[in-house]
């Protein structure tokens, strides 16, 4: 593993929310792990305001204003970028722009097709923080399945089935481990601190299933009803990855934002679990005391996803997970789903 590395300058500074550097917090010869600072883009469509062919002058000068993490990427790592990709750096999978947390970054087609087969196969492990509101008295499997919201609405992209969503469009099995860390007050309100592990994924599958269970993430304003505006962020934090790769296996762990010391209005009160038991845990999962069925339907969904994944169902996962323009020929033993040539714009785990 090569040194952990920060990029910063005199005048720059990369994580404008935090005004820290762009935070590194593993870097080897095939990928590169960063802390996405919170209300920050993954990449846009819309604002190429640097493209791989732009000069370091380009880079440099670029107002961090308007700078995603892939340009944020070039301008730390400039000879890194991949000029045959679109915005020149393949992520491995995606954060939404209020998410914090931990990025995974493939620096060739080859560690990427690798990162891709991990996810496909269901051997890669992520863990998110947040702070949900109520207090949540015990932990909880959430297994409600997630579809589409009717075009035009203003709720959300995503739903729960039969809850206060009539038309919810394509409802898919979706199951979230959530484990009590922290009973207290954010703000004077009652709220709980938690550790999020999604077991499937769907697009903002951890802000429905909190809202669903009558937990909203704090400072979620599309999943509150558009009522929660006082938090300066959403506090959904990917706390931790794990890729069992074959040649790497990647565990990186990132620092827990939200403590009294960095969130004053945040106020543990009781704690219930702590993290390195509850990531104890989560590594090796085991089967909730008499709750038979509900282990029944994790396995089931899981394979669902894994085993009988239709051809459109894996171009979105693709999309999901991987940006693959038209590049020159692919070696055979890569998988076949991971060469189709689709839009940068991802679905989301949370």
């Amino acid at each position: 593993m090569l040194p952990v590395e920060t990029c910063d300058s005199d005048t720059d500074h990369l994580d404008l929310p935090l005004h820290e550097p762009l935070n590194v917090l593993y870097h080897s010869g095939d990928f590169l792990v960063l802390c996405k600072p919170w209300d920050v883009l993954i990449d846009s469509v819309s604002s190429n305001v640097i493209s791989p062919t732009s000069s370091a002058k380009d880079i440099c000068t670029t107002p961090e204003k308007t700078l995603t993490i892939q340009q944020r990427l070039q301008r730390c790592f400039p000879t890194l970028i991949d000029p045959t990709t679109r915005h020149g750096f393949r992520l491995c999978h995606q954060l939404d722009f209020s998410t914090s947390g931990v990025l995974c970054v493939a620096l060739s087609r080859r560690s990427a097709a690798a990162a891709f087969r991990c996810f496909k196969e269901r051997l890669a492990t992520k863990a998110y923080l947040a702070l949900v509101r109520g207090r949540v008295e015990d932990d909880l499997i959430l297994d409600q399945a997630i579809g589409n919201r009717p075009a035009g609405s203003t709720e959300g992209l995503m739903c729960v089935e039969g809850v206060g969503a009539p038309g919810c469009e394509n409802p898919k099995p979706c199951l979230t481990r959530l484990t009590v860390l922290q009973i207290g007050f954010y703000d004077g309100q009652p709220a709980s601190k938690v550790l999020l592990q999604p077991i499937t994924g769907r697009t903002h599958q951890l802000r429905v299933h909190c809202s669903a269970a009558g937990h909203c993430v704090v400072g979620d304003f599309t999943y509150s009803g558009r009522s929660d505006t006082q938090p300066y962020r959403m506090m959904l934090h990917a706390f931790y990855l794990c890729l069992p790769l074959p040649n790497e296996d990647i565990q990186v762990t990132s620092t827990d934002p939200f403590l009294p010391e960095v969130d004053p209005c945040w106020c543990p009160e009781v704690d219930v679990c702590s993290i390195n038991d509850a990531m104890a845990a989560l590594q090796k999962p085991t089967p909730h005391e008499n709750d038979a069925e509900t282990e029944d339907k994790i396995m089931t969904a899981g394979m669902e996803v894994v085993h009988q994944m239709t051809e459109e169902e894996e171009a979105v996962l693709v999309n999901w997970l991987l940006e693959w323009p038209n590049e020159p020929e692919i070696p055979q033993d890569m998988d076949r789903c991971a060469v189709i040539n689709v839009d940068s714009q991802c679905a989301t785990l949370d």
